[in-house]
This record gives C-alpha cells, structure tokens and sequence, in this order.
C-alpha cells in the first residue's frame, strides 16, 4: 500500500479529505491499520470510532486521549461509549484520563467521538511524539512543517455559508478578522463579531441571533467567550481546500478538453449562456467527473447560476495554478515554529 510510503503523514488529512464517501476511508483503515492510519498530527473535527474489543483499536482510542490529557481533555466531545449490552457508559465529566494508558481504558464497548482543539491549545510536540511511538512515523516536522487542513465537507452549513459570505466579501476570507477586529485586539468578542457582520450588510446574521451565535461559537475552538486570529485560520484552512477544489476540478476539464476551457464551457453549457448547480453537476458527470461540484459553483455563482463573467474567474485561477498550488500547499511560518517545540 502506497499510505505506508507517505513522506509527509502529518498531511495525510488531504487525502482523506478528497475521498467524499468516509467509508471508503474506513475501509483502507481496516485494511492498512487503524494505528497506522490513525491522524494522530490532524484530529480536528475527525469522526472517531473504535471497538475496544479489538486490541489495536484499543490502543488508538487511548492514544487520542493521551494527546488530549496533553492539550486539554475537554477537547474530545460528543463521546459515546456502547457497551455490549447495548447500555450507554455514563460520562461524569468526560472522558476520564486515565483512559489514556493501556490499565485504564475499558476493554470492551464501541467509543465514538469528535475531537476539537484550537491552535492555542494544540501541542505539535505531542502528536510528533505519539505518532512516532504508536504509529510507526518519523517525519521531519522542522524541515516540512504541517499544512493545517479544514475541509469543506466537515464543517457545518451555518459555517460553511459564513466563508462563502466572506469569499464574495473579500479577496482573501480571512480579511473578515480585521474588520471585526477594528480595535486591533488580537482577537473578537460576539459583540465585535455582530458588529461587523452588520456592518458588512450581511442581514441574515443581524436577523436570525440563534444563527449569528453559532456561527460564532462554531469559530470558537476552545470555548474563551472570544475569537483569537489562530482560531479564524480555519477560513483560512478552508480557503486553501476551495482552492484545491477549484484546481482538481479545472486539472480535470483540462485534460479532458484538450486544454481548452472554452471548449469545456462550451460542453458543459450547452449553448445555455449559464448553468445552474443542477446543469453543471450533471455535465461534469457526462463528462467523467464524478466529484462534488457544488464548491466550485458557490465560487464564482452569481443569482444562483454561473455565467461567462464567472466562467472566465476559473480560467484566471487556471492559468495562476503553479501559484495557488505553491501557496495552498505550504505549511506557514508559525505551524513550523510550533512543531520545534
């Protein structure tokens, strides 16, 4: 299996991350191995499952709560431990510490959660450590640094329409922060947060509060009541997966279209002038892509259709593709700096 060959698993989340149906994942974890396999470097917002019955599970589910112990322990949510009789084990408060050593964990019972941490919080020295120790890995994380990853399919809808909002805002999504941030803080308060949405005349968050505040909770990682610049980097993160996106799609009209992109235009329009997501998805199709389009319409839509003024916005991310790959796929200063630790 080429996984095992991987010079940089610390990014092994952008593979997972391409493969839309998770239980194709699944099935090359059971079949490489879940310790192997487990994103000891990248665990944010992954579904974790592991059947405590199978000693090698075990021993993953257990690694996950040392990296916990290290960074904070409340950062695994959402935990549900089944046990063979079908009845819920009680969580206290949490998921007890002591799981994180092989006497401590329960031996039997299927353990699902999810694991949220902020860069604040997050200890690169200890998901090195764990994955060299348990994993079998042994990246140079001072030479290659990591390339924090959030992808678009693993955040939820209120989030995801919050980006789009600043896609279309801003040249750069991540420049939200320092329009919220006007008093150069460092970081946004809800207040900052609702202040800036209406000034931005964004009337859906200034309406509905219910969704403005799970937005911003949602943005919160570790739960301080306020937004630090690390924390709104997951745009950032998702802005360079809508890139990737963007690129693995058009690499595909390329070669598809001989390397012409007003042929595709003209293949996937029909003669239409523009093509709503519906049109779109089901052209792509006939033409032999089968992944997800809706990211790359939401892009460059205009009145729910995309238009020759948008078609022309992906040929200029086309032609700019050597940069945007170079820039999507490089691991930043401060992430190299935490990874000497």
């Amino acid at each position: 299996m080429f996984a095992l060959h991987l010079s940089d698993p610390q990014n092994t989340k952008l593979v997972r991350n391409r493969l839309l149906d998770r239980g194709e994942w699944a099935a090359v974890r059971a079949r490489v191995g879940n310790l192997a396999l487990l994103p000891a470097f990248q665990p944010e917002d992954c579904p974790f499952e592991f059947d405590l019955g199978i000693r090698e599970e075990r021993i993953a589910a257990m690694v996950m709560v040392q990296i916990a112990s290290r960074e904070k322990i409340e950062n695994i949510r959402n935990e549900e431990l089944i046990l063979p009789d079908e009845t819920p084990f009680k969580f206290e408060q949490g998921v007890p510490i002591p799981w994180g050593t092989v006497e401590g964990i329960p031996t039997e019972g299927r353990l699902t959660f999810t694991y949220v941490c902020g860069p604040e919080d997050r200890s690169v020295a200890c998901r090195r450590d764990v994955a060299r120790k348990f994993c079998g890995w042994q990246p140079d994380l001072e030479k290659e640094g990591v390339c924090w990853w959030t992808s678009l399919s693993e955040v939820p809808e209120s989030l995801l329409d919050l980006f789009f909002a600043c896609v279309r805002a801003f040249p750069d999504p991540a420049e939200f922060f320092s329009v919220a941030d006007d008093k150069k803080q460092g970081n946004v308060s809800y207040a900052d947060f609702a202040a800036a949405v209406a000034k931005l005349g964004w009337e859906k968050y200034v309406d509905d509060l219910e969704l403005s505040k799970e937005v911003f909770r949602e943005l919160d990682r570790n739960a301080a009541g306020q937004i630090s610049r690390g924390e709104f980097g997951r745009i950032s993160q998702m802005w360079k997966d809508l890139r990737l996106i963007t690129l693995e799609f058009l690499s595909f009209l390329d070669r598809a279209c001989a390397g012409d992109l007003d042929e595709a235009w003209e293949r996937l329009d029909g003669g239409r002038g523009s093509m709503s997501l519906q049109v779109l998805q089901s052209a792509a199709q006939q033409l032999g892509f089968f992944g997800s389009v809706t990211s790359v319409f939401r892009l460059v839509e205009q009145g729910g259709a995309i238009t020759g003024e948008g078609w022309q916005s992906l040929k200029a991310i086309w032609q700019d593709r050597t940069k945007i790959r170079l820039e999507v796929l490089a691991g930043t200063p401060e992430r190299t700096k935490k990874a000497e630790d």
